[in-house]
């Protein structure tokens, strides 16, 4: 019989979509405070994803769109807490039940990058209180490798490169 023992730490990421007329990075990184404090950013060109939120949050010239990576590694069970964290900041800066920030979480290993989510879809396993996680890049032949089921800006060669770069903070 295996004896059980602790998971290695992992890195926790923030993609951040957000109006640029209501908020700057200033005013997020202050309300993440004590979630998000030392990290890598990423200002990403490749956003085939910002459509899908302009029914929610309005004009996609208004849209940005960055990722935040912790530099300091936090044990794994630590990835429930931020995903619920992230739902009260929605919650709370959004308008006529519009959300005016969307605050995805990540969770970077040396072996793999997972993704919260609140929707269950068959490749999500259960964590508790509402989350689900998804399997989103394996780690093999000395990269970050995107699944079938991956959302086409996480395949992007350019966000795979910056979470080499973050995994490197684990190693």
């Amino acid at each position: 019989m295996g004896q059980l023992k602790s998971a290695p730490d992992s890195l926790y990421f923030c993609s951040l979509i957000y109006r640029q007329d209501l908020w700057d990075e200033w005013q997020i990184k202050e309300k993440l405070a004590g979630y998000f404090c030392s990290q890598l950013q990423l200002i990403s060109d490749y956003n085939p994803s910002l459509n899908y939120y302009t029914q929610e949050m309005g004009d996609l010239n208004k849209l940005r769109r960055l990722i935040w990576c912790e530099t300091m590694p936090r044990p794994r069970d630590w990835f429930l807490t931020l995903k619920l964290f992230a739902q009260k900041i929605e919650q709370q800066t959004s308008r006529q039940h519009k959300r005016t920030l969307n605050l995805d979480i990540g969770q970077l290993n040396l072996e793999n990058i997972l993704l919260a989510s609140s929707k269950p879809y068959s490749h999500r396993i259960y964590m508790g209180a509402g989350v689900y996680s998804e399997l989103c890049y394996l780690f093999q032949k000395q990269s970050y490798q995107p699944l079938p089921w991956t959302y086409p800006d996480y395949q992007h060669q350019q966000k795979i490169d910056f979470f080499q770069s973050c995994r490197q903070y684990l190693i």
